[in-house]
């Protein structure tokens, strides 16, 4: 695997590493604004069941990124240094779409990426694969746009913004990048609405009757008789914000009560429990399971926690930490 196509799974595996049925113009007025400067909405493909935003630069003050490094024990983000980003410096916000195909609920999903910041330009980016490769990528024009094909993602460079649309084994297309825009999708917009779209992480979803139609059929085989079932599944608004209190609030919305009150149930008598397992053993660790809850109104259920900074960070290096340590043959990790 050559330089450049590490590069490009780097930030594919960063993407996935970790979220108005009104007039046009307010629709579109929300979306711009929920993006950003950035307005990484208007590439996001409009049929898009999943929609996850992050506010890279508040990520990158959680340290997240240097206690990957820390953990993994190497210089995990080399790939991207060579092309001169700074993880921590020079992205600004990611954005990435999933899209479920209801005629085949089996298949991969696609997804589309988008990125800004302080990124390489077009013109490094053809200088550094001629370099390595001794030709030119492969290029198409794509409405308007110059779209390079590397290792079967496609990836268009824009003033400050890099797509990218991985399309092995799935049909992602570039093109509905390029023609986007989330002001299309009024479910998806009615959801950010009741949305912190200024959150360090935000994200919404919506399964269309199509989709939940299609799990239901395949259900059907199965001898599951609760009503917490995927297809009983409608829709997830929901928002993480870092900050001097970390707080996270979810809203999961299902087409009838009963799997809302099941699902509370089930935190309830199988989740809360750990935090007195781990009291003793991970007591940051249960700090945090202490402080979740969860509720049911209606069909609707929610999430919530809010902790402090310092208590949330503590929790997440003991979890980490333990399950680095198991995959790294008990080596614990330490925090500084």
């Amino acid at each position: 695997m050559n330089r450049l196509t590490l590069v490009f799974t780097a930030v594919l595996a960063l993407a996935l590493a970790a979220t108005a049925s009104a007039a046009a113009g307010p629709i579109a007025t929300a979306v711009e604004a929920a993006a950003g400067p950035a307005s990484l909405t208007k590439y996001m493909p409009k049929d898009a069941t999943v929609v996850i935003a992050v506010d890279w630069s508040k990520l990158a003050e959680t340290g997240l990124f240097d206690m990957i490094e820390e953990m993994s024990d190497e210089d995990t983000f080399e790939e991207l240094e060579a092309l001169g980003i700074d993880i921590e410096e020079d992205i600004t916000q990611m954005m990435v779409a999933v899209v479920i195909d209801p005629e085949d609920i089996e298949a991969d999903p696609a997804i589309y990426i988008a990125v800004a910041g302080n990124l390489p330009s077009e013109k490094k980016f053809v200088e550094l694969y001629e370099e390595e490769e001794g030709e030119e990528p492969e290029s198409r024009k794509v409405e308007g746009k110059t779209v390079y094909d590397i290792e079967d993602v496609d990836i268009c460079f824009l003033p400050g913004v890099m797509l990218f649309a991985p399309k092995e084994d799935v049909e992602a297309d570039i093109a509905n990048m390029l023609t986007g825009g989330l002001a299309a999708n009024a479910t998806l917009t009615s959801l950010m609405k009741d949305t912190d779209t200024k959150a360090t992480v935000w994200g919404v979803a919506s399964l269309s009757k199509a989709v939940r139609d299609a799990i239901a059929e395949e259900e059907e085989n199965g001898d599951d008789e609760t009503a917490l079932k995927a297809s009983a599944l409608k829709s997830v608004a929901g928002s993480f914000n870092y900050a001097e209190k970390v707080a996270l609030d979810v809203q999961i919305g299902f087409t009838n009560k009963e799997a809302a009150a099941e699902l509370v149930e089930m935190f309830n008598t199988q989740v809360k429990p750990l935090g007195e397992q781990l009291a003793e053993m991970m007591p940051e660790a249960a700090e945090l399971i202490k402080a979740l809850k969860m509720n049911a109104t209606g069909s609707k259920a929610t999430v919530s926690m809010k902790l402090d900074r310092d208590d949330f960070e503590a929790a997440v290096e003991s979890f980490v930490g333990m399950m680095f340590g198991a995959m790294m043959g008990g080596v614990e990790f330490e925090g500084e």
